[in-house]
């Protein structure tokens, strides 16, 4: 006999989630950088890259919202203001909601980068 619970078992699976939740949310709350007061093309991507970096490894472990949603947390002044409005016209149906986080980097990339823009990671 086993002395680990039945991996099946709602309570052990509910303490994998809780353990899994509260990794993920020490992560991005003490990594992730906040963005939304400068919304300008060179803070967006130098946020957007380092912010990518860090979510890559969670990609396998964790779901597409819960990811979203920590990232989202992130936002403050212009970037929160956005993510409202986007949010309120999402529910309105005008706009297509985000299901993950690409989705979002490509959205927030037509929004903050103007499309005559370049940059290179070397910049």
């Amino acid at each position: 006999m086993s002395c680990y619970p039945y991996v099946g078992s709602s309570t052990y699976s509910s303490k994998l989630h809780r353990h899994a939740s509260n990794e993920l949310h020490h992560t991005f709350h003490s990594d992730i950088l906040f963005f939304g007061e400068d919304i300008g093309p060179i803070s967006y991507t130098d946020w957007m890259w380092d912010t990518e970096k860090l979510v890559q490894s969670f990609f396998n472990k964790y779901s597409q919202f819960d990811i979203l949603r920590h990232v989202i947390s992130k936002f403050v002044g212009h970037a929160y203001e956005w993510w409202t409005k986007r949010k309120s016209r999402v529910e309105k149906g005008r706009k297509p909601s985000i299901s993950g986080f690409y989705k979002l980097k490509t959205c927030m990339w037509k929004t903050f980068v103007h499309s005559s823009f370049r940059i290179s990671r070397e910049q």
